[in-house]
């Protein structure tokens, strides 16, 4: 993948999806040093880098695993929601991206976002409208975190919630 700068060795969506969390990290213009031009650039090379690891699996395996590769379709939107609020963790186990830490101050801006409440798990949750889950409501995080992995998506701990 040579023709992209941003995600140039990038082999895999999985690749793909983690390098794009961390620039977000870097270049989201909520950031101190963020920057809305490279981030634009970011996004647009992230679309076409997507599109075309998509396209072109190097293996049968991953030809399999780009089916789930589509219920990436809404996450980073989700993730830029909240991504700028102080005090919460942000973390995509399996299909689902779950809201932690001190959230109860800032419960309506990630109802908002369209975050569901799981009083069971404490915390909260979204997952692509198109995915069924399995409805696994006696798991706790740990559990959930030991079957399907984790992944933390950082966020900026100096923001303006304005």
């Amino acid at each position: 993948m040579s023709k992209f700068y941003y995600f140039s060795d990038c082999k895999t969506l999985q690749d793909v999806k983690t390098r794009y969390r961390d620039l977000v990290f870097q270049f989201h213009p909520d950031r101190q040093n963020g920057d809305l031009e490279t981030m634009k650039k970011i996004n647009l090379e992230y679309e076409q880098a997507f599109a075309y690891i998509k396209e072109h699996p190097q293996t049968e395996q991953e030809k399999k695993s780009n089916y789930y590769a589509d219920v990436n379709d809404g996450y980073r939107e989700q993730i830029l929601k909240v991504i700028h609020i102080p005090g919460i963790n942000i973390e995509i186990c399996g299909c689902w991206i779950w809201i932690t830490g001190d959230t109860k101050p800032v419960k309506d801006i990630i109802k908002k976002a369209g975050y569901i409440w799981r009083k069971n798990k404490v915390a909260w949750s979204w997952n692509p409208p198109e995915f069924k889950s399995r409805r696994h409501k006696s798991w706790d995080m740990d559990k959930i975190r030991e079957t399907y992995g984790s992944i933390f998506v950082p966020n900026n701990p100096n923001p303006s919630l304005t």
